[in-house]
């Protein structure tokens, strides 16, 4: 979709995704790398480096948010499909809604989500061809989205007929799972930004890790 990219008065989800996909963001993986002023480690306590991908997908700090969007496009995706999708269509695109923002092998094509970049999977690919063992990677779980937790959600046809939806609803719910996905990361990154600027307001007696490289100005010359 153009509007969040040429049109929104507000373009922080457009700058996020700019700076996302040239390796701009500062997290404490990139500065370590790149300037040495800080350890690689995640600002939250967590036993793993602070990169990009752990930022938007793992960290637990913003698991809530992820939670939280994800009810979001469920609902918006069993709103969507209503009255305009197969029941058994319906059932696996509302569960590859939800698993939009994590990793999986049935979903995505290097088993890795890429959510945070815009990049969606192939939505025609899941239409026809994701059978009955794909979707059943994760058990049913209710948020809202009718008949989809129901004891019989994991029974489907081995292959989809993608004739039983029209294109334009494939294409309309392309864009909401687009917009959702930047929307995220652009929460994300926002909450991130401020609870680092938060904690690095807070006095402490830690030294601040540098690298002999920074101190190299101060070695004489040979």
């Amino acid at each position: 979709p153009d509007f969040p990219y040429t049109r929104a008065s507000s373009s922080f989800s457009a700058v996020a995704q700019l700076y996302t996909r040239s390796s701009q963001l500062d997290t404490a993986e990139v500065r370590h790398r790149r300037f040495r002023d800080t350890p690689p480690w995640c600002h939250f306590g967590c036993d793993a480096f602070e990169s990009v991908r752990y930022i938007f997908t793992r960290c637990p700090a913003f698991s809530a948010i992820r939670r939280a969007h994800s009810i979001q496009l469920c609902d918006e995706t069993s709103s969507l499909l209503e009255g305009k999708a197969a029941d058994h269509l319906r059932e696996v695109l509302e569960r590859a809604a939800q698993r939009l923002f994590s990793d999986d092998a049935g979903l995505w094509p290097q088993y890795r989500t890429r959510f945070y970049v815009g990049v969606l999977p192939p939505l025609a690919r899941i239409v026809s061809n994701m059978t009955e063992t794909e979707v059943g990677v994760l058990p049913p779980q209710s948020h809202g989205m009718g008949n989809f937790a129901s004891g019989n959600a994991g029974v489907l046809p081995p292959q989809l007929d993608s004739t039983t939806m029209e294109p334009k609803v494939l294409s309309r719910l392309a864009q909401v799972w687009h917009m959702h996905s930047i929307r995220l990361a652009g929460r994300i990154w926002g909450e991130y930004k401020r609870r680092a600027r938060s904690l690095s307001a807070v006095p402490s007696d830690i030294v601040t890790y540098k690298s002999l490289d920074t101190y190299a100005y101060l070695l004489p010359d040979v």
